[in-house]
């Protein structure tokens, strides 16, 4: 008997879950016809939405091209000389525009009426307080369209959509209002024929309602659309549902933004109309769905009643039976999955695994069936599995872990997993639970990450090491600079703390005039080249002077500022060196400087000893003349001042002090300059020719440093005709140019040659430190070098080029080296 009622209320379950689905069902079918419904609304919306917009985009380049010609009678108005004829051009393009355009208007930067296309009141008409002027004149914008207004001319609702006229540097002269009647709306519902069961919209994207087919209750309100309408705005959503704050009616709305603006058409279909005809077929459903229950209802009690006896069941293999199809399903969904996918019993042992599990451990599926999950885990994250077993079994939610497990080929492997554990049927005991595991591969993400974290680490130990910092910057022109410091070695520029916010200051504070010029040039460079590099000295309260390479690269650029990142390193070392190495080159050559010293200090001095005897022996005589003795003694007296003057230049040439500036004339520095070389003119039998511009500024720098770039460039001349002595066939001596002109406030030296040219294969390489052409035993590299870093570390540069079958070696002085005002006289070939 028990049973018998059992398998009836079974069957009474069955008809209740029966009425419950053709309740569902008939449900569903209503749904779907109402869906059908609105998305036909929708559909027949979204037309006439897209015809809206295309006829405000229309309509809104007519009002653009009024703007422009009322922005050419604005500017004239500003001396109150509008044309006629603008105006005329402007009345005739209202016209063209239609009965929507109801005013063209300009109202000047204080807010005053300047003109109208409508008779305007001989009183003054202030229009500072409205929205438009405010949004142009006090928020910087360039156009706006105003929310709807009475206007003060044409007593009517418009829109009124502004443009600013503009002058230099954006200076606001005037703002040309063009007025739109509201009612457009309403008469272009009539023309698409949806007046009376529908709505066309215009809003701002803030949600401000600007025009409504119907009346728009302007005194009531604020004019902005419900919280619906502007969230959907706000979502940029094609469809939604909405009722009118405005007159209460639920309506299905579509929007389209019109492009190059800030609005949004809307047209929305009354919802009652829309649904009118679904209704009555939902009714419909309805009935033919309680006939239906009842006829379930009086089949069931038949059976009920005619049923004596219910056929016996085995529950428990109905279960095995559902619990095994579940178990096929799994299966059949795992096998097509790229994770590896395994089912595990209440003991987390393999039941199943897909083909992702077998090809990882590399082992065929009936080898894997038994095994416990994280069996091949790696020892350092065993404890995390353990733990993640733990807390499945103790609680009903699924665990996430990241573990590596060793793979069949030997490699180690990172696995994301997500377990989750079911049971196979109403039971409850632990015997019958089963977990399913989702697995991902996610070696690769964890080596990306583990290679961001290491290459953060290499910078840190290389700023470290060489005693870096690295900066963000954001250039915005004459804005402050703004450095921020990202990493950099704790140790750099003494006990600075990097953490203080005020390193900036700080590192501005100790630098000197010069250095933060260069620093301020160095960042505008790097934004509009991409890459710049300076040097700065910086020396910070009781501590050493420092030398900083800074390095820029530009990051970013945008319409607001550009990004630079800047590397800022102590060079010192290496600055120190670099003077140890020019100082090195100067002795160097002092054995050559040596033979050009014997030979120009014994001629005077030969001719010395000669005057000093011939006046002695007419002295001893006491016949010869006065005067005759009076010239000798003068000789005497050049000559010891032309010794004097060359063993002056000799005894600075061996030592270079780059804070010993002075004013040096061009002519002056090239003739010390050609004293020094003379003793490899002379042996090499090479003639220097002189000319200098009667307009070239006097050089403030150091003397020694540019008298010995000379030299070397004379040298190297010399050198040059001397390796090509055999081929050189020209009847005259070989010849070396030296000339000097102005180059904008600075000037240029250059020493050229007919000696053959450079190659062209080396031309890049001759200022590299030690790169030379010449024999091992004649050249060290270094002199070229010299002349390169001399000249950088004095504010100009060096270069060189082919001309006329010969080499020419350009000195670049630019402005910062040169005297303002000063000119020299000019030598056109002094005799040497």
């Amino acid at each position: 008997m028990g049973k018998i009622i059992n398998t009836n209320t079974i069957f009474v379950f069955v008809v209740i879950i029966s009425s419950f689905l053709s309740w569902f069902v008939a449900g569903s079918y209503v749904r779907r016809i109402e869906g059908d419904a609105i998305d036909k609304a929708f559909n027949e919306a979204q037309g006439i939405t897209q015809l809206l917009a295309a006829d405000w985009q229309a309509q809104q380049t007519q009002i653009g091209a009024l703007q422009r010609i009322g922005a050419v009678i604005s500017q004239q108005t500003l001396d109150r000389t509008p044309t006629d004829v603008t105006m005329a051009l402007l009345r005739q393009m209202m016209t063209e525009a239609g009965p929507e355009v109801s005013q063209v208007a300009a109202v000047g930067a204080d807010g005053q009426k300047l003109w109208s296309l409508l008779p305007m009141s001989a009183l003054p008409v202030d229009l500072s307080d409205t929205e438009f002027f405010k949004a142009i004149a006090v928020d910087g914008r360039d156009s706006f369209i105003s929310s709807p207004t009475r206007g003060h001319l044409t007593h009517q609702w418009t829109v009124q959509m502004s443009y600013a006229v503009r002058g230099q540097n954006r200076a606001l002269q005037a703002v040309v209002v063009v007025s739109v009647d509201v009612t457009i709306l309403t008469r272009l519902a009539k023309t698409l024929g949806i007046d009376g069961r529908g709505v066309l919209m215009a809003m701002r994207d803030d949600g401000q309602v600007l025009m409504r087919s119907l009346p728009l209750p302007i005194d009531r309100g604020d004019g902005l659309a419900s919280a619906t309408t502007r969230d959907a705005l706000l979502r940029r959503s094609a469809h939604f549902q909405d009722v009118s704050l405005f007159d209460g009616v639920p309506r299905i709305y579509t929007r389209e933004h019109v492009p190059n603006t800030n609005v949004f058409v809307a047209v929305g279909l009354d919802k009652k109309e829309v649904m009118q005809g679904v209704h009555a077929t939902s009714i419909l459903i309805c009935g033919m769905t309680i006939a239906l229950n009842i006829a379930w209802y009086i089949a069931a009690v038949a059976i009920i009643i005619a049923t004596k006896r219910a056929r016996l069941m085995n529950i428990e293999g109905m279960r095995n039976f559902v619990a095994s199809e579940r178990h096929l399903f799994m299966q059949e969904f795992a096998d097509l999955a790229t994770d590896a996918i395994a089912i595990l019993d209440h003991e987390l042992r393999f039941l199943y695994v897909n083909q992702v599990v077998v090809r990882a451990h590399g082992t065929a599926f009936t080898n894997m069936l038994g095994h416990r999950f994280g069996e091949r885990v790696m020892p350092e994250d065993e404890q995390l599995v353990v733990q993640t077993i733990e807390s499945l079994k103790r609680s009903s939610q699924s665990q996430r872990l990241i573990w590596r497990m060793r793979l069949a080929d030997g490699s180690v492997g990172w696995w994301e997993t997500e377990i989750v554990g079911f049971n196979l049927d109403d039971r409850q005991d632990n015997k019958s639970r089963r977990y399913i595991s989702v697995t991902r591969d996610v070696t690769a993400r964890k080596m990306a990450e583990a290679s961001l974290v290491q290459a953060h680490e290499n910078i840190n130990v290389m700023l470290r090491e060489s005693r870096g910092i690295l900066f963000r910057d954001s250039f915005r022109g004459d804005a402050p600079m703004t450095l921020r410091v990202m990493v950099g070695s704790p140790s750099a520029f003494g006990s600075l703390d990097l953490a203080k916010s005020s390193y900036q200051d700080f590192l501005i504070a100790n630098l000197d005039e010069d250095s933060l010029a260069r620093l301020q040039h160095t960042r505008e460079i790097c934004s509009i080249e991409g890459h710049a590099v300076a040097e700065l000295r910086y020396q910070a309260e009781g501590e050493d002077v420092q030398w900083l390479r800074l390095q820029s690269t530009r990051l970013r650029e945008t319409a607001e500022d550009v990004e630079l990142l800047h590397l800022l390193t102590d060079i010192t070392a290496e600055h120190q060196l670099r003077q140890i190495q020019q100082q090195t080159e100067r002795l160097a050559v002092i054995g050559e400087v040596c033979a050009g010293i014997a030979h120009e200090v014994n001629q005077p001095l030969a001719v010395i000893s000669m005057a000093a005897s011939n006046a002695l022996r007419e002295l001893a005589s006491l016949t010869g003349d006065g005067e005759r003795i009076a010239i000798k003694l003068r000789r005497i007296e050049t000559q010891a001042v032309r010794v004097g003057k060359i063993i002056s230049h000799i005894r600075g040439f061996g030592r270079m002090e780059l804070a010993n500036r002075e004013v040096l004339p061009i002519v002056e520095l090239i003739e010390t300059g050609i004293i020094l070389a003379q003793g490899r003119l002379t042996s090499t039998g090479v003639v220097a020719l002189v000319c200098v511009a009667p307009d070239v500024p006097e050089i403030f720098s150091v003397r020694a440093v540019l008298e010995q770039v000379l030299m070397n460039l004379l040298v190297n001349a010399c050198d040059a005709y001397a390796e090509r002595r055999a081929t050189y066939s020209s009847a005259a001596p070989p010849q070396i140019w030296v000339s000097a002109e102005a180059r904008g406030d600075g000037c240029v030296v250059r020493v050229a040659d007919h000696a053959g040219g450079i190659p062209a294969d080396v031309i890049d390489r001759i200022f590299t430190p030690f790169f030379t052409t010449k024999a091992a035993d004649k050249g060290t590299g270094l002199g070229l070098s010299f002349c390169a870093t001399s000249m950088r570390d004095l504010g100009g540069q060096i270069s060189a080029y082919n001309q006329h079958g010969g080499a020419v070696f350009e000195i670049d002085m630019p402005a910062e080296m040169c005297v303002a005002g000063q000119v020299v006289a000019s030598s056109s070939q002094p005799s040497i």
